[in-house]
């Protein structure tokens, strides 16, 4: 009880955040709303699910040199084709309703109080629900700085993707606590942050947050990241995805690697920062959001976690919550809602 209600507060607060922000533009016109999101975000293509849907779009904003804070709604169920730019990543957070980015090969949905990043150069379809409403959180990836200033190589998002699936707000207070701060900071009138070095000790900030709490394969770091995975790891890997519903030990991938299950799980510790059973623990709950996100009529929690070699359905429950910030049995509702 105490999680739903710290969760019903958080929310609290970000509903009323920006509400005093300069609106960029409120419109009934589909046209008008694509015009603009185009101009501000990045191309896109806008079209309302049902003609008898009226638009509401709404959007504010807080723009600084280096990274912008957006509230934005649409009024109605909208589909967007969107095509990021290569020169910034958005942080979302969905504050009401759900969205569901669809990248070719999965659906990813963000309920309220989850989080989700956009990584540049991307092309994709999205859903906004009548009642979505997100707040974005854009951040340059080249900052602009003068001669005398320098951004620490930690603090730059250049070689980063991050992970696409939701992550629950709770799960990374610091970084949700730094974005309501900057949009309290904006509606207090202070102006803080407006100062051009807060501006900036908030921009690393931010993106130090964002690699510290967030998945995310960075390409310049050593070991794993830069280093291909020896063919052990690969094949355990291959050996794990076609006997998710199977009773696994660490021995029988071991055994199906080649290996002794000590080299084994040094491998794992140092080319993907994990152990053999956290990563079958990993593959198993993506493959069971995966069958929720999509299931119809008649499926059962019990059903996928099955299959999923999920047994226990109170630690399934609990992984998932942590995993994806909702519990599956509200994955499942949603979607047989949906079809």
């Amino acid at each position: 009880m105490s999680q739903v209600t710290s969760r019903s507060a958080s929310l609290s607060n970000y509903m009323n955040m920006m509400r005093g922000a300069e609106i960029a533009l409120r419109t009934s016109s589909i046209d008008e709303a694509q015009k603009h999101v185009s101009t501000v975000f990045s191309r896109q293509r806008i079209r309302v699910e049902r003609p008898s849907f009226k638009l509401d779009f709404l959007h504010r904003h807080i723009r600084l040199p280096d990274f912008s804070v957006h509230r934005v709604r649409y009024g109605a169920p909208v589909w967007k084709e969107v095509v990021v730019p290569t020169n910034f990543v958005a942080l979302q957070i969905t504050l009401a309703g759900e969205c569901i980015v669809f990248d070719g090969a999965r659906e990813i949905v963000t309920g309220p109080g989850q989080m989700s990043v956009i990584n540049s150069g991307r092309r994709f379809e999205k859903f906004w629900s009548r009642d979505a409403e997100q707040l974005m959180v854009c951040i340059d990836r080249r900052p602009h700085r003068g001669a005398a200033t320098s951004v620490s190589p930690r603090a730059s998002l250049n070689g980063i993707t991050f992970d696409t699936d939701p992550v629950s707000a709770e799960r990374v207070p610091l970084l949700a606590g730094v974005v309501a701060a900057i949009c309290a900071d904006f509606d207090s009138g202070s102006g803080c942050i407006s100062d051009p070095e807060i501006s900036r000790q908030m921009f690393e900030t931010l993106v130090l947050l964002m690699r510290r709490g967030l998945p995310h394969h960075d390409a310049a770091a050593p070991g794993p990241a830069s280093q291909p995975a020896p063919y052990y790891i690969i094949r355990s890997e291959a050996f794990l995805s076609q006997n998710l519903a199977a009773e696994i030990t660490l021995e029988d991938i071991a055994q199906a690697a080649g290996v002794s299950s000590r080299t084994l799980c040094n491998g794992y510790r140092r080319f993907r920062g994990t152990t053999p059973m956290a990563r079958l623990r990993d593959l198993r709950l993506k493959r069971a959001r995966e069958m929720l996100v999509s299931a119809e009529g008649g499926t059962t929690v019990r059903d996928v976690a099955g299959e999923c070699g999920l047994n226990h359905l109170g630690r399934f429950s609990r992984y998932y919550a942590e995993r994806f910030g909702e519990h599956p049995s509200f994955t499942l509702a949603r979607s047989q809602k949906r079809h």
